[in-house]
This record gives structure tokens, C-alpha cells and sequence, in this order.
């Protein structure tokens, strides 16, 4: 029986001082904070030059903890001196519980089995979107539509990944950035993008080029993205954390906060379907 009391009594205590060397002034002696790596993510969240964070994942936390506040519960992002860390060891580290949380994981059977825990509710919804260029579009209205056509997906992004796929269509998978895939769409080297709502519609803003890009939101399914924990956590953290999830999804706060923004700067260019 004590082999069994006393490793869970250490975890426990684990919960209660996930880092508590580095519990900042003015929080309670007994609030449980769960420590976050930085991972830039195009329109969602950055490192600057100056060592400050910015991006809407930022007015999300602030959201999060503000109803987590009265529960004990905190979720906060450390910065080291490596800055922002590749996606890679953000998981790595958080399965070793160097880290106890990341905002926004997507849900995958590898990082399980690497022990990562999931939210049981998804955090977020990302809109996958289809972009062309408004001077060579093409009738569109879902998958099938895209047959025989070229598709630049960012390297490595887990989008079209259907078995069979690749088949219907010619997807060209070797760009690094969103920005070079929207790039290679302006040269005529693409019929078209399929990428998240965030990442190519922020380089589309920045380039300044929103009046020549045409997307459709309804035309693809979303992916989900969720709370990701290290296995030290208890599940009755992860728990109470949900219960705040679900209350701010079903509000509509975090979408509008993640996307809503975003979406009203592009919207001239938003078409749900065109037959």
C-alpha cells in the first residue's frame, strides 16, 4: 500500500508548487501555476527582439486566468533564455514536466503516447481555410472542388492529411512559411492555399494585399485545438479548468477573441461558397 500512497502524495504535493521558486509577487502561497513554453505562432503569438510577448493568445490567457483566479488556478508563460523553442521540444519538455501546459495543442496519437494529457473540451476551433487570388478564381464549394488544382500547404502543418489525397489533387507541401506559400500563390506557382485562418490571413494583412485574396471559411473542416498538460497534473486541475473552457466557448469570448478581429479586417474577401 505505500508504494502506491506515497508516489501519489509527491504528485500531489507536485501540483501544488509546480515552480513555486517563481510564483510572482502578489499570488497566493497556495495558487496552483501551471508554467507555459513559448512557441511562435503566426497571428496567435510572438516573441519580440525586446523579450515581450504579443498576439491574441495573450488576451486569451488574460480571459482564462481571470475566471480561473477565484478557483487557485493560474496559467502563465515563462520566458527563458532561449526565447521561443521549437514546437518539438514544447512537447518534449512539457511530457517531462518542465512545463505543465500549453494553450492551443493540437491532438495527435504520438503526443499522447508521449504522455501529454488533453482538455476533454477543445480549447478553441481553427478555421482551415481555402485563399486564391480574386483574379484567377475558380467555382468552389468543398473538397471536390479542388481536384486537378495546385495546393500550398505550409511544410510540416498536419492540413490534408487524408488518406488518398494526393490523388485528387497536386499539393505542393514545400514551403516553409505562410508567407512563402503566399508568395509562390502571387506568382502563379499555386491555384490556391489551404491554410488556418490566423497564419496566412495575418501575412496577407501585412503584405497589404487583402484586396486581391479571396477565401472561403465554409468550404473545409476545422481542426480543434486544445489545452495540452504534462501527466504531473492532476486531473482535477485539468477539471476545473474545463468547466472555465466550456463556460467562455459557449459565450462565443474565445473565438471572437482568437479570430473575430482578424476575420472583420479581411471580411471583403470572404466568400463561403461560390458555385
Amino acid at each position: 500500500m505505500k508504494r502506491i500512497i506515497v508516489p501519489l502524495f509527491i504528485m500531489y504535493i507536485m501540483a501544488l508548487s509546480f515552480a513555486a521558486d517563481r510564483t510572482p509577487q502578489g499570488s497566493r502561497p497556495d495558487m496552483i501555476i501551471l508554467y507555459m513554453p513559448v512557441h511562435r505562432s503566426v497571428g496567435q503569438l510572438r516573441l519580440d527582439r525586446a523579450g515581450q510577448l504579443h498576439g491574441v493568445r495573450l488576451r486569451l490567457l488574460l480571459v482564462l486566468n481571470r475566471d480561473l483566479k477565484p478557483m487557485g488556478i493560474q496559467l502563465r508563460y515563462r520566458i527563458t533564455r532561449q526565447g521561443e523553442l521549437p514546437i518539438g521540444r514544447c512537447i518534449d519538455e512539457l511530457a517531462q514536466n518542465r512545463y505543465q501546459a500549453y494553450l492551443g495543442l493540437g491532438m495527435s496519437p504520438e503526443r499522447q503516447k508521449s504522455g501529454i494529457r488533453y482538455s476533454h473540451v477543445p480549447l478553441y476551433t481553427v478555421p482551415n481555410v481555402l485563399w486564391m487570388l480574386k483574379k484567377h478564381t475558380f467555382p468552389y464549394k468543398d473538397l471536390s472542388s479542388l481536384k486537378g488544382k495546385r495546393i500550398g500547404v505550409v511544410r510540416g502543418k498536419p492540413v490534408l492529411m487524408q488518406p488518398g489525397i494526393d490523388k485528387k489533387m497536386l499539393i505542393d507541401r514545400s514551403a516553409p512559411t505562410p508567407a512563402s506559400n503566399v508568395q509562390k500563390l502571387l506568382r502563379g506557382r499555386l491555384d490556391a492555399i489551404v491554410d488556418p485562418l490566423s497564419s496566412t490571413g495575418t501575412v496577407v494583412l501585412e503584405m497589404g494585399i487583402e484586396n486581391q485574396i479571396e477565401f472561403c471559411l465554409a468550404c473545409l473542416p476545422v481542426s480543434k485545438a486544445y489545452i495540452g498538460y504534462s501527466p504531473a497534473v492532476p486531473e482535477s486541475v485539468r477539471i476545473q479548468i474545463d468547466r472555465v473552457v466550456e463556460t467562455l466557448s459557449m459565450s462565443g469570448e474565445i473565438q471572437n477573441i482568437m479570430f473575430g478581429r482578424l476575420l472583420n479586417r479581411l471580411k471583403q474577401g470572404l466568400i463561403n461558397a461560390k458555385k
